[in-house]
């Protein structure tokens, strides 16, 4: 998050070489923004190898700026709606079942009762309970985004034969 919020404040080579290092860390870091230091040094050190100035840089400048503040609401946003998808599945019944399993957190939890509507009493064995959480915690590469693999059509049939 750190070169958005980088961004947010200054966009161009000339205002963070007018800043200077110690400022910008001091903003970065007042912003609470991890390794504040380290990113300050690395944007100051590349705006004075940068002296050109090209045409329309100030409003592109702005462009980014708006852009940068639009991603960090958005980042913010999503927080917010983890925290809230959290609450509500801490507070099913099942909850503590369900993360009890392992890789279970409480996101992917809560698709997990999204997927079985929350009724455990569709599986007829533990095996067929553990076929399908295998499918639903299949996470993408990022180990966030919660996709279904191996299933044909990406659904799940309860029971089925998968």
């Amino acid at each position: 998050m750190g070169p958005l919020v980088l961004l947010s404040g200054y966009q161009t080579p000339a205002a963070l070489r007018r800043l200077g290092r110690r400022r910008l860390t001091a903003w970065l870091r007042n912003r609470k923004t991890r390794s504040a230091e380290d990113l300050a040094t690395a944007a100051v050190d590349a705006a004075e190898r940068q002296h050109t100035r090209l045409p329309g840089e100030a409003a592109i400048a702005r462009v980014v700026r708006d852009l940068a503040l639009e991603l960090l609401d958005l980042h913010e946003k999503i927080h917010e709606l983890d925290i809230r998808i959290e609450a509500r599945f801490r507070a099913h019944d099942l909850a503590p079942v369900i993360s009890s399993m392992p890789g279970i957190g409480p996101l992917l939890g809560a698709e997990f009762l999204a997927a079985t509507g929350g009724d455990l009493s569709r599986f007829p064995s533990a095996d067929r309970l553990a076929a399908f959480s295998e499918g639903v915690k299949s996470v993408s590469g990022s180990g966030r985004v919660p996709v279904a693999r191996g299933i044909p059509g990406g659904r799940v049939v309860p029971g089925g034969s998968g």
